[in-house]
C-alpha cells in the first residue's frame, strides 16, 4: 500500500484508499511494512484470486505490521463475492478507534458466491465483538493466532464461527494453535460439515465450543467456561479429547450424537454442578473418566447412550 499513498504519520493517516488500490491493482502479494496503517475497512472484491497479504512480525512491538481500524462500527476485512486462494498471515487486526460491535474478518451474506481455501496464519485479533466469521466456503484453514474479545458477558460475541446455515455451509475447516479469550463463544460450528480443532485454548468464555451440525473433531483441546463448555445441537457430532476447566456444565447434547472417544478421553476440572446435562437435564457421565476436584460424580456405561462409531 505505501506505493499507493504515504503513510504520512503510522496509525494515524487514513490509508483505506492506498490499501484498497494495491488490492484491487491485480497484485498477488501485498506485503505490510513494520508498521501502522490506520484504515477504515478494507473490502476484497467478488473475483479476487491468489492473493496473499501479510506482514513481517506480529504483535505490539517495534517493527510489526498492525491494521489499526479506526470506526467503531463496521468489519474489519470483508469478502464480496467469489475469492480463491486467499492468505491473510503475520499482522495484527486492531479496532483501535474503539471497540468495534463488528466482526474483524467476515463473510456474512455470501450464498452463490464462494471462497475457496481460506487461510489465516499467524493473525491477532483485538477489539471486535465477532474475530472470523466464514459462511459459504470450501477448505478453510486458521493456524496459530490469538483472539481477545470484549468478554465473556456481551452478548453474541464469538471468536470464531465457521457455517451459518445449509445454504451458507462449510465443507471443511481446520483450526490449529489457536488461544482465544474474553467471547461470549469461542468456536462456533454454524454448519460446517467437517471441522478439525487442535492443540487450542478457548478461556474466559460463557460456552467455549459450540456446534449446531455437521462433525467437530477436537484434539488436545482445553476449554474454559462459565456456563458450558461444550454444546452440542440435535445435528451435530464432535469427538476427540479435551481438557474442560469452569462452572456450570461441562458438556450439553441436544441429543445422543456424541463419540465414545468423547467420553474416555475428557477430564473434568473443578466443575461444581452437573457435568453432564442432556437435553436440559443434568446426567452421569456415560463412561469413565479422569475426575479431578470436582463434586460430581462419574458412572460406567449408561444403556441409554450409545457411541457414535
Amino acid at each position: 500500500p505505501d506505493e499507493f499513498a504515504t503513510n504520512t504519520t503510522p496509525g494515524t493517516t487514513d490509508m483505506s484508499t492506498a490499501l484498497s488500490s494495491a488490492v484491487q491493482s491485480g497484485v498477488k502479494r501485498l506485503v505490510l511494512r513494520g508498521t501502522k496503517y490506520a484504515y477504515t475497512g478494507l473490502t476484497i472484491p467478488d473475483g479476487t484470486k491468489d492473493l496473499t497479504i501479510e506482514g513481517i512480525a506480529v504483535e505490539y512491538h517495534a517493527g510489526s505490521s498492525q491494521l489499526w481500524f479506526t470506526p467503531t462500527t463496521g468489519n474489519g476485512i470483508y469478502f464480496a463475492g467469489d475469492c480463491d486462494y486467499f492468505t491473510l498471515r503475520n499482522l495484527t487486526l486492531n479496532a483501535h478507534g474503539g471497540e468495534s460491535d463488528s466482526v474483524c474478518i467476515a463473510d456474512v451474506n455470501l450464498t452463490t458466491k464462494v471462497i475457496r481455501s481460506l487461510i489465516i496464519e499467524n493473525v491477532h485479533v483485538y477489539g471486535w465483538k465477532g474475530g472470523i466469521f466464514i459462511g459459504y466456503s470450501v477448505r478453510v484453514q486458521i493456524y496459530g493466532g490469538y483472539f481477545s474479545g470484549h468478554g465473556k458477558t456481551v452478548a453474541d460475541g464469538v471468536g470464531i464461527k465457521i457455517g451459518f446455515n445449509v445454504n451458507q455451509s462449510n465443507n471443511m475447516c481446520i483450526m490449529r494453535d489457536i488461544y482465544m479469550v474474553n467471547y461470549e463463544t469461542g468456536v462456533w460450528n454454524g454448519y460446517s460439515t467437517n471441522m478439525e480443532l487442535t492443540s487450542s485454548i478457548i478461556a474466559q468464555s460463557t460456552t467455549a465450543l459450540k456446534a449446531d451440525a455437521g462433525v467437530t473433531y477436537v484434539n488436545n483441546g482445553y476449554f474454559e467456561s462459565s456456563t458450558t463448555a461444550i454444546n452440542a445441537g440435535a445435528s451435530a457430532y464432535i469427538y476427540g479429547n479435551w481438557t474442560l476447566n469452569g462452572t456450570g456444565n461441562a458438556i450439553t447434547l441436544a441429543s445422543h450424537r456424541f463419540a465414545r472417544d468423547g467420553y474416555q478421553q475428557t477430564r473434568v476440572v473443578a466443575y461444581r454442578n452437573a457435568v453432564w446435562s442432556l437435553n436440559g437435564g443434568p446426567t452421569k457421565l456415560p463412561f469413565d473418566a479422569e475426575e479431578e476436584d470436582s463434586e460430581s460424580s462419574f458412572n460406567t456405561v449408561d444403556s441409554d447412550f450409545t457411541a457414535l462409531f
